[in-house]
């Protein structure tokens, strides 16, 4: 949990398992394009150009030169009147959007790979919709959620899946989340890893670099 998390927010258990509090350093939210190959023990990430867009692999606002961020994976909206199926990349409002910006815009530019790349890269999406940050008010105020979509232009292929995983199969609800339940990801920075559920109550300090600002 985060410095400012007062104990008594947190449950004392989940699921009649006792839980135990431990503090964290504050982290951050995206990574340096440069400096990170060497100190990753899976050098598995994708960080050049695709062809075919898939989850997992870097992409980001084109705001963000000299760092890069993780395209999370595909989704769609859901419309009464619109029949058209659209395509949308969802990752995190620090990676596709420019938090300086308080409101979505749709000049805005997704690129693959992330502008910090070594690589070339070129704009596949339009910024669309992001869940706004607050960085004001009172500590014990915090998001929760850092979400953002873009519009995947049809001139791109793409393939709904994550490397060394394959495609999305669903959803596990929290309440049907046990403590040690194996999992695995995969992601621009670290390439592939697994582990287990520590914790399914986190509250964490992050800097968004692009503000310069911590928030819960």
């Amino acid at each position: 949990m985060g410095p400012a998390l007062a104990p008594r927010l947190c449950p004392l258990n989940y699921q009649w398992v006792l839980l135990v509090l431990i503090e964290m350093a504050p982290a951050g939210s995206l990574s340096e394009a440069d400096g990170t190959a060497a100190e990753n023990p899976f050098p598995n990430g994708i960080r050049n150009h695709q062809d075919v867009i898939i989850g997992r692999i870097s992409a980001a606002n084109f705001n963000l030169s000299g760092q890069s961020g993780t395209l999370g994976y595909f989704c769609i909206r859901k419309r009464k009147f619109i029949n058209r199926r659209e395509i949308y990349v969802l990752s995190n409002s620090h990676v596709l959007a420019d938090l300086r910006k308080a409101k979505p815009d749709e000049t805005e530019l997704i690129l693959q790979p992330s502008p910090g790349e070594p690589g070339n890269n070129r704009p596949i999406a339009a910024l669309v919709n992001f869940s706004p940050l607050k960085f004001t008010g009172h500590t014990n105020e915090p998001n929760h959620i850092d979400a953002t979509i873009g519009r995947l232009w049809e001139s791109h292929p793409y393939q709904t899946l994550i490397p060394l995983i394959g495609a999305v199969q669903g959803l596990r609800r929290k309440e049907n989340i046990e403590i040690g339940e194996p999992v695995r990801k995969f992601g621009r920075t670290t390439g592939f890893t697994q582990g287990s559920v520590f914790s399914i109550y986190l509250d964490i300090l992050i800097r968004y670099e692009r503000t310069g600002r911590w928030r819960r």
